[in-house]
């Protein structure tokens, strides 16, 4: 249950990401400074790993393993250089490669709306 609904959320954002990029765009630039930014993909990156390891198969093995990729990205969060660098650069992109983010982002939620 758990998982259906992460992926359902997964799933609403990127569409919303897909059809607004420039509205994600500049609530990015307001809040580049804020660390609570930095939750996220420790919150992400746990329930992915918790998930994919109450299931078996490949889709639960990639599950882990994004959900690995996302603690990574948490612990890279705490250095406050690698941070504010990272965001300036996700700030200076162009919308197409949101589009193209939240197209990844769709099938992730997907992937994990399939897990039975």
């Amino acid at each position: 249950m758990l998982v259906k609904i992460l992926g359902s959320i997964w799933i609403a954002a990127a569409i919303l990401l897909l059809l607004k990029p420039q509205a994600y765009k500049n609530w990015l630039q307001k809040n580049t400074s804020k660390k609570h930014l930095l939750l996220l993909p420790l919150i992400v990156g746990a329930l992915l790993i918790y998930i994919g390891l109450k299931f078996q198969g490949l889709l639960a093995n990639i599950v882990v393993i994004l959900g690995g990729m996302s603690l990574l990205k948490a612990a890279l969060f705490l250095n406050t250089k690698v941070y504010s660098k990272l965001m300036d650069w996700a700030i200076t992109l162009p919308l197409i490669y949101y589009r193209i983010g939240a197209c990844i982002h769709i099938g992730i939620g997907l992937m994990l709306f399939s897990l039975r």
